[in-house]
């Protein structure tokens, strides 16, 4: 705070003490509820696995578009074909994985995961 003259003084800038208290995590619950990712829903084992799925292909995709995205030089041929040729394996390895989403989708009873798969 400051006094009178304008100077700083440590008057007045006491901080509260800390109230709350530490609690015990295993109160009642069982390994299971430990374990489990609020953000991932929960579901039946094949199906678990089916969304264990769909998030990698949504992050092997994403890898994949940035490498679709690099920029070549348009008077370099080499670069250009090297870039072509990469391109095109990535459709193919996408056409291939489109019937894996597919699979899921078709085969899956829970309805987060459906939804997941048509996303993608």
């Amino acid at each position: 705070m400051l006094d009178e003259d304008g100077d700083l003084t440590d008057e007045g800038t006491v901080e509260p003490e800390y109230q709350g208290r530490l609690e015990s995590m295993s109160n009642g619950s069982t390994k299971t509820d430990d374990k489990h990712d609020p953000r991932i829903p929960r579901l039946n084992p094949r199906d678990s696995a089916n969304w264990q799925s769909l998030t990698q292909l949504r992050h092997w995709l994403n890898e994949l578009e940035r490498d679709a995205s690099l920029t070549v030089d348009l008077a370099d041929t080499v670069a250009i074909k090297e870039m072509a040729n990469t391109v095109q394996g990535i459709m193919d390895h996408i056409r291939m994985k489109v019937m894996d989403v597919v699979g899921v989708q078709d085969a899956s009873g829970a309805e987060v995961v459906k939804h997941k798969a048509r996303e993608l």
